[in-house]
Order: C-alpha cells, then sequence, then structure tokens
C-alpha cells in the first residue's frame, strides 16, 4: 500500500518539476545557438594579410611558414609565427603556406618520352621536359615529347625548339603538310590549303582547255597569214624589179644625149669607175647601168655604187615573223623563286633589310605566313619589286646587295635565269 501512495504522487509532482525545469534549459540552449551563429559569422569576415593564414576554427590569423616548411602547430595568438618544421624527402612546397602537410614531388612520364630536368627539391617539384631533337606537345594537363621535324625536301625556316616543332621551308614543286609539318609532294596534295604552292595537274583523258585550243589555233594562222604576205611581198617585188629593168634599158636608149659622164682615170691610164649623172622621170628607182658595161652597179647621185643581190634584198625589207623570246626580268616568278631558295634563311633578314625593307615590313609578313616562310619570303620580295624604280636598276641594286653579303654564286644561279 505504501509502495503504490511512492508510485502515486511521483507521478504527481513529476510534471511539475519538468515545467520548472524546461524553461532555463531551452534559455540556455537558445543563448548558444546565438553565440555560436555570432562567432561564425565573426570568422566569416575575417581577412588575413598576404602574409599570414587562419587556423581552422581559429578567429585570428598567423603567419604563414617559408616555401620549404609546413605547419607543425598553430600560433595562439593573433600576429604570432606557427610552429614550422622542414618537408619531409619527396614532398616541396614551394611558396610560403599554412599547410600541414607538404605536397607530394610528381615523376616525370617515360612512356611520353619525358625525362627528368632537374630532381624535385623541398623547394620546388620535379622538373620534366624533353630530350634533344623532340618539342612539347600539350594532351590537357600533361604533355607528350613528339621528335622534331627534319625538313626533308626544304630548308630549316625556325629551329625546334620548346613547344615549337621545326618550321621549314619546302622546295619547289612540295608543300607543307599542316598536321606533321613535313614537306610533302605536291602529288599528295588533297587540295585543302595546299593548291596555292601545288598548281592542279591535268587530270588523264581530260580535253585540253578551250582557251588553249583558241591560242593555238590564232598562233597557226598568224603563221599562215605571215606566210601569204611573204609570198604575196616576194611577187611584187620581182615584178617591179623586172618592170624597172626594162624600164631604164628603153630610156637610157633614148636619152644617151642628154647624159653626163665623168671618167676617173688611174696611174695606168686605164678606166676605173664612172660616174654617171642619170635623171629619169617618172623613175625613182635607181637605174641598173649593166647595158653599158658595169656589172652589179646602179645610178644614185651621180655615183656608181656597187650593188649585190643581197642590197637589192635590202630595197625592200621583209618582215620579221620569228618570235623571238624575251628573257624573263627581275619580276618573273622563276627569278622570284631562284632567289627564295638561293639565299640562305638565316641570312635573309639581312638580306632584306639591304634591299630597304623596313624591321616592321619583315615583322609583319614573317606573322603573316608563320607556316610556311617561302611565302613569306615571297611577299617581301614582291614588296621590294612593286617600289618605284627600273628593272636595270633593281637588279644592280640585287647584285649587288648579294656581293655585298659575299653570296656571288647566287649572282650565277641568278644571271642563269636571266
Amino acid at each position: 500500500m505504501k509502495a503504490l501512495f511512492l508510485v502515486i504522487s511521483v507521478l504527481w509532482v513529476l510534471p511539475s518539476v519538468y515545467q520548472a525545469l524546461s524553461v532555463p534549459l531551452q534559455s540556455t540552449l537558445l543563448a548558444e545557438g546565438v553565440s555560436h551563429r555570432q562567432k561564425r559569422a565573426r570568422n566569416d569576415t575575417l581577412r588575413c594579410e598576404e602574409n599570414q593564414y587562419r587556423p581552422k576554427w581559429k578567429n585570428y590569423c598567423c603567419i604563414k611558414c617559408h616555401a620549404g616548411y609546413r605547419v607543425k602547430e598553430d600560433c595562439k595568438e593573433e600576429g604570432q609565427i606557427s610552429v614550422c618544421e622542414p618537408c619531409e624527402t619527396n614532398r616541396f612546397t614551394d611558396k610560403p603556406n599554412g599547410a600541414k602537410r607538404c605536397e607530394g614531388c610528381s615523376s616525370c612520364l617515360t612512356q611520353m618520352n619525358q625525362i627528368v630536368l632537374s630532381n624535385c627539391t623541398r623547394y620546388k617539384d620535379t622538373q620534366c621536359g624533353c630530350a634533344e631533337g623532340h618539342f612539347i606537345k600539350r594532351q590537357g594537363s600533361t604533355f607528350t615529347c613528339e621528335e622534331c621535324s627534319q625538313c626533308q625536301n626544304g630548308t630549316v625556316a625556325a629551329k625546334c625548339q620548346g613547344e615549337q616543332n621545326t618550321v621549314c621551308t619546302c622546295h619547289h614543286k612540295f608543300f607543307l603538310h599542316s598536321v606533321d609539318g613535313t614537306c610533302r609532294p605536291c602529288e599528295e596534295c588533297d587540295r585543302t590549303g595546299c593548291e596555292y604552292l601545288c598548281p592542279r595537274a591535268e587530270e588523264s583523258g581530260r580535253p585540253k582547255d578551250t582557251k588553249e585550243g583558241l591560242l593555238w589555233l590564232a598562233v597557226a594562222a598568224a603563221i599562215g597569214a605571215a606566210v601569204i604576205a611573204v609570198a604575196g611581198i616576194g611577187g611584187v617585188y620581182h615584178y617591179y624589179r623586172k618592170k624597172a629593168t626594162s624600164s631604164s634599158s628603153s630610156s637610157l636608149n633614148n636619152t644617151e644625149s642628154s647624159t653626163q659622164s665623168e671618167l676617173l682615170i688611174n696611174n695606168n691610164n686605164e678606166i676605173g669607175k664612172t660616174t654617171i649623172l642619170s635623171h629619169l622621170p617618172g623613175h625613182p628607182m635607181p637605174v641598173p647601168v649593166e647595158e653599158i658595161g658595169y656589172t652589179n652597179g646602179y645610178v644614185h647621185g651621180g655615183t656608181v655604187q656597187q650593188c649585190s643581190e643581197d642590197m637589192l634584198n635590202m630595197s625592200l625589207p621583209l618582215p620579221d615573223i620569228t618570235n623571238t623570246p624575251a628573257s624573263p626580268s627581275i619580276e618573273s616568278l622563276e627569278v622570284k623563286y631562284a632567289i627564295i631558295e638561293n639565299v640562305p634563311v638565316r641570312q635573309w633578314r639581312e638580306f632584306a633589310r639591304r634591299l630597304g625593307l623596313t624591321d616592321h615590313i619583315i615583322d609583319t609578313s614573317e606573322h603573316n605566313h608563320r607556316l610556311n616562310y617561302k611565302d613569306c619570303q615571297y611577299e617581301m620580295l614582291q614588296v621590294w619589286i612593286s617600289r618605284e624604280g627600273s628593272p636595270t636598276a633593281k637588279r644592280d641594286q640585287l647584285f649587288n646587295v648579294l656581293r655585298e653579303m659575299h653570296l656571288g654564286r647566287c649572282i650565277e644561279i641568278i644571271e642563269e635565269h636571266l
């Protein structure tokens, strides 16, 4: 009975005690929550100097450890130096820090042809690179070492180094491949950027261009017209010659009394030459005088002058139908490429400056043609040739510059194209 009474009493008193205790407990928890939020807000607004760091869960700043060290123990108050210790083997820090652990050293990837340029120390990571004759080709966050191009069928315009492969200037009838940077024959041109270096070959079985056929037809017509003209001129010439001969014979017989003669006697009193003054009306041509005892002579200005069949032919000149090809000038394409292929690339900037081109023009050309230096050289030559001056003066200037640069062999080769 007593036990039952005790249980009932406890159950009656317990709610009152709980209600009395719940109010202070809630107030205490609420106060702690507000304090924590205020403290976190202060931490979020805290800004440390560049040489300082904020320890975790702390509301002040400590001075960082030097490169090659890590934080062993944070400082206890604002602005104090933390306890630092050197990095372990194969670990490093390359700048002032507040880290508790040093970073691990990297390893060079031999499967990508990388080599160690400098070993890892506690102050810096391992430095990886490429061996001689290779260049860096980036692949995301890493890189591989590719072999440098050898410029077969071309010359070196820029040396292979760093992340730059060898830049080649290809020989005539070769083009620079955009993927591997090698000089390939024009037969492999896929018409995606190499057409200007490799003219499109005429396809087998394809009829010749209509313009070319018309050109040959015009040439044949011109030659035929010239032959007909020569034949006609020859016929007219022989007709008038025959007529003049017969006319002169009759005129001499009819006007013998009006002709004055003067005989020049030599020391042996022999007749040497006869001067005949003849003015025959209506006959402007010279009058042959074979009939009076002289051969191969004609009357002109009162003097018998010797003439041969060749001189008679010269009196009526025939048209020259031989087309003599003009020799290439300094502005021709073959002369330009002869200059480009025979002036060494390493001396090209000096060569351009001596021709009078400014560094601005040279740099602009090299920038516009980074992948093909031959186009760069061609553009510089075109700028120089387009300036005022006769082709002869430009040729003399070119040869003088080559002599000053001791490139006499180049002059000989260029002269073969002129």
